[in-house]
């Protein structure tokens, strides 16, 4: 763990462990002597890693079906660019949770005034992950789900990638080899937000942009009057960030970053 061997010696110390990596955002599994390797050799990693993602998905499911009923919380829930479409199809399947749906591809009416669009995908990164596309198809999906709403003024824009240069998207520069560039002693940042989502928000000047995508980005930012904001990430720290925010009859009347 963080470079470290641990010892585990009981089974009470082994469930602790997997808990507290689970709550960092890990996937705990139980391996026999010698399956790791196999699994290497097999091509079978990437196989097992979405079975555990599949599997976790779905406890956040249970879990949001227990704590909502009888509720009048409506909760949304979408993947990212490092989600594989087969771990989301579970989202897909989760016709039996009534109270979680997956906002994507669609308009959602949060309230009498205020619509919502989400997209999970991304502009191109250095990992190429699963779900990110070119800035032109970006601008594509979004322009697409837009079309479909009726008050753009009064509109949020759930778009996992925050928009380029704005200060929501500073990530640490990487060459080639991936490597975390400095000067100085000093971590060198560069903006890897999307234009295309900047564009968006320029475009159609919604009430407000929320984003997520670069974990070191903690800010809310202006462009033009959307507030956009992106409570960044310290997941791996075992932190969950968000923020609370309030509207009322299309005003955005307020928000709180908070972190639990």
């Amino acid at each position: 763990m963080h470079g470290r061997q641990v010892r585990l010696t009981t089974e009470s110390e082994l469930q602790a462990f997997e808990q507290r990596a689970s709550d960092k955002g890990l996937y705990p599994y139980r391996s026999r002597q010698g399956e790791p390797q196999e699994l290497r050799d097999e091509g079978e990693i990437e196989a097992l890693f979405e079975r555990l993602m599949k599997a976790r998905l779905l406890e956040w499911l249970d879990l949001a079906d227990e704590r909502l009923q009888n509720t009048e919380v409506r909760c949304y829930l979408m993947g990212g660019n490092d989600d594989p479409p087969s771990v989301l199809d579970v989202l897909a399947d989760a016709g039996r949770y009534r109270l979680v749906r997956n906002p994507e591809e669609s308009v959602v009416q949060l309230d009498e005034t205020c619509e919502m669009i989400s997209c999970g995908w991304s502009n191109p990164t250095p990992w190429h992950t699963p779900r990110e596309c070119s800035e032109e198809e970006l601008e594509r999906r979004i322009a697409q789900l837009m079309a479909q709403v009726k008050r753009p003024e009064s509109a949020v824009l759930n778009l996992h990638v925050p928009p380029f240069q704005s200060g929501l998207d500073d990530a640490p520069e990487l060459d080639a080899s991936l490597r975390v560039q400095a000067s100085l002693g000093q971590t060198r940042f560069k903006p890897v937000g999307s234009t295309a989502v900047r564009a968006a928000i320029e475009r159609y000047q919604p009430l407000l942009g929320l984003h997520g995508h670069v974990h070191e980005a903690h800010a809310t930012c202006k462009i033009g009057r959307t507030v956009c904001i992106n409570p960044g990430s310290d997941y791996s720290e075992g932190i969950l960030h968000g923020v609370l925010v309030t509207l009322n009859k299309g005003k955005l009347k307020g928000y709180q970053m908070v972190s639990g």
